[in-house]
C-alpha cells in the first residue's frame, strides 16, 4: 500500500471514528474529521467559513459538519490535502459497515459511473475505493446514501 493511499485510508478511518458526538451540530447526523497537519486543518476551516458551511470544532479538535454538506466538505479537504488537480494515482476509500451498506454503495457507484474496487481485507465488510478522478461523484453518492440511511433510521 502506497503512503498516499495509506494516508487517505487513515483519514477516512478518522472521519468514520469522528461520527460519534463531538459536540455535533443539530441535524440529521453529522460527520467529523481531524487532519494531522494543523495548518491544513486551519485552511479547511477558513474555506468552510468562506463557503458558509455550518461547522463547529470540538474540544478534541474534530471539525464537525452536517451530513448534507459531506460532498462539499470532502472536496475542500481533498483540495487542501492534495491541491486542486484531480489525480488518478491517489486513492480514497470508505469502510463498509454492513453487507447492506456495501450493496447500496456498489449500486450507487455503478449507477453514477464512479469507478471503484472493493478491498475485502479492510474490515469485516471491506472498503470501497476510488481514485481522485472519481472523487466528486463518489462524494455525492456517499452523501445521498448516508442521508437516505439516516432518514430510514428516523422513520
Amino acid at each position: 500500500m502506497t503512503f498516499q493511499r495509506l494516508a487517505v485510508v487513515s483519514f477516512f478511518v478518522l472521519a468514520l471514528a469522528g461520527c460519534r458526538d463531538h459536540g455535533s451540530l443539530a441535524g440529521c447526523r453529522g460527520e467529523a474529521f481531524l487532519l494531522a497537519d494543523k495548518e491544513k486543518q486551519k485552511t479547511v476551516i477558513e474555506m468552510l467559513e468562506s463557503a458558509s458551511i455550518d461547522h463547529s470544532v470540538g474540544e478534541d479538535g474534530f471539525v464537525n459538519y452536517l451530513l448534507k454538506d459531506y460532498a462539499s466538505v470532502q472536496s475542500i479537504v481533498r483540495t487542501v490535502e492534495y491541491g486542486p488537480e484531480l489525480r488518478n494515482d491517489i486513492f480514497e476509500s470508505r469502510r463498509m459497515l454492513s453487507t447492506k451498506q456495501k450493496e447500496k454503495y456498489v449500486e450507487g457507484f455503478i449507477e453514477n459511473n464512479v469507478r471503484f474496487r472493493i478491498i475485502p481485507e479492510l474490515g469485516e465488510y471491506g472498503a470501497i475505493e476510488w481514485s481522485q478522478l472519481d472523487s466528486l461523484g463518489a462524494y455525492r453518492v456517499i452523501q445521498e446514501l448516508e442521508i437516505a440511511q439516516c432518514n430510514e433510521t428516523l422513520e
